[in-house]
């Protein structure tokens, strides 16, 4: 329930960006070194991360209980 309460927050901000909204950056800090990120390129990384989790997820509710 938090998980889907999360995303339902996340995706209320997103859905209404404009197409320069998703092209806004930050530059971040990773292992010392600058990297300038998207909103776009968080979206496709978070929504590829998380994939396989709901995949993992799902395999779990639908193991049968003894």
């Amino acid at each position: 329930q938090a998980f889907t309460a999360q995303r339902a927050e996340l995706l209320a901000v997103l859905r209404p960006l404009p197409p320069e909204g998703w092209l806004r950056a930050a530059t971040v800090t990773v292992a010392g070194k600058p990297f300038e990120r998207t909103v776009q390129f968080y979206a496709e990384w978070l929504a590829t991360h998380e994939r396989p989790h709901v995949k993992q997820i799902e395999r779990i509710v639908c193991i049968p209980r003894a």
